[in-house]
């Protein structure tokens, strides 16, 4: 059998963190990008009731 570097775990082991900081990152982002959509449609929604209880308005 073929021995292996002694490096060989710590890269394979870095490789899986960098992976995992990656996924973090990507699920960091989606999320940041769904809040801002349902903060976007609460602000339209209120926006619509004002405009609903302020007739005068433009």
């Amino acid at each position: 059998m073929k021995r292996l570097h002694p490096m060989t775990a710590l890269a394979c082991w870095l490789g899986v963190m960098v992976l995992a900081v990656l996924l973090a990152l990507v699920y960091v982002v989606h999320s940041v990008h769904v809040s801002d959509a349902r903060l976007d449609a609460a602000h339209l929604a209120g926006m619509a009731q004002g405009a609903t209880m302020c007739p005068g308005g433009r």
